[in-house]
């Protein structure tokens, strides 16, 4: 007799029970919550565990659950790493290969051929670089708008903004230590004096008498930093604020800065990763991810993310089929090939130089 373990989820009802004279449960060796302690325990025994970055192998970790699976990408990463040793390459990259190979092999076959999701993902870069481009052209149009705005803004500081937009009560005037408005060079000086007084001010009021009709002035005592505050609230206020603020030569000096650092990035996203690409502000990876057409049992897969991660992260990137078979010599020679990889991988060789 054959006796073969079947999982639990091979059923839908407590009717297990009803097949079985005896069950044997068998405890998980292997899950989320302890499979880093797991991947770390195969590799050392399979000799291993010094040919990955322990950051990236407690990540990846992360997607394993299951113990067959585990040392099953185990000895497929030294039958891999062994052909394809003519050319020096990331063992990591190697590892997020075997370990996509292993959780999608059907889509992975797709990956061979050029038609896989991954696939899909880097066909998408020349768009996502020129959505790029096309934010920071108006990041640096804002820019260029903020810093011509400065220059014809005729304020000179916050107490003439104040000043201009401040309102007299419509019965009355503020006085402030005992000085109208009139008291004062110009309306900057007073709106200065009210804000030294700590917005406290007297409020002059008109008002008629009983049996007379000349009018009377009753002052009352009133804090009218609310007011100040009120003016906030303008969109106009706001506008010329900011105009103020990027008149300073320092604001200013930064504007212009940041303008030179966003034409610059222009210029490099171009010769960028796919990698750079998506962890790039400019783009919204959800919404980029949700836009791509997609093998719909992909999509459920509890293990969807590990794609996400592996190109996210550049664990699988443009130079992917490095990973896949074997490097033979054609117009480039293993030399030509390390320099190349060196380059893509932002770990150049040292230049040899002819004897």
């Amino acid at each position: 007799m054959c006796n073969l373990p079947i999982k639990d989820d091979a059923f839908t009802s407590k009717d297990r029970t009803k097949l079985f004279d005896f069950i044997i449960p068998i405890i998980p060796v292997i899950d989320s919550s302890n499979s880093f302690e797991q991947f770390i325990q195969t590799f050392k025994d399979a000799g291993i565990s010094n040919d990955f970055d322990i950051k990236v192998l407690r990540k990846l970790s992360l997607y394993i659950d299951d113990m067959r699976l585990l040392k099953n990408i185990s000895n497929e990463y030294l039958i891999y790493k062994d052909r394809l040793s003519e050319i020096t390459l990331d063992n990591n990259k190697l590892l997020a290969t075997i370990i996509y190979k292993n959780l999608f092999p059907k889509d992975f076959s797709k990956f061979q051929l050029g038609i896989g999701f991954i696939n899909e993902i880097f066909s998408k870069k020349s768009s996502l670089i020129q959505d790029i481009i096309e934010k920071i052209e108006k990041q640096i149009s804002n820019l260029e708008k903020q810093l011509e705005d400065s220059e014809i803004e005729t304020l000179n500081s916050v107490n003439e903004l104040d000043a201009l937009f401040l309102k007299n009560p419509t019965d009355g005037f503020y006085t402030v230590n005992e000085k109208k408005e009139s008291d004062f060079e110009n309306r900057s000086d007073f709106i200065a004096a009210i804000k030294n007084n700590s917005f406290d001010v007297k409020q002059a009021t008109y008002t008629s008498g009983y049996y007379s009709s000349e009018l009377k002035t009753t002052l009352s005592a009133k804090n009218i930093s609310g007011i100040f505050e009120e003016l906030k609230d303008k969109k106009e206020y706001l506008v010329k604020l900011n105009n103020l603020n990027n008149k300073e030569s320092t604001k200013r000096t930064n504007l212009i800065n940041k303008k030179e650092e966003l034409k610059l990035r222009m210029e490099k996203v171009y010769s960028e990763s796919m990698s750079d690409v998506l962890l790039s502000s400019e783009i919204d990876l959800n919404d980029f991810i949700n836009k791509l057409e997609c093998d719909e049992n992909l999509i459920k897969s509890p293990y969807f993310d590990l794609i996400i991660f592996i190109v996210r992260e550049g664990l699988i990137d443009e130079n992917y089929t490095d990973y896949l078979t074997y490097f033979y010599e054609n117009n480039l020679n293993i030399e030509d090939k390390e320099f190349l990889r060196g380059i893509y991988d932002r770990r150049p060789k040292e230049l040899l130089l002819c004897q």
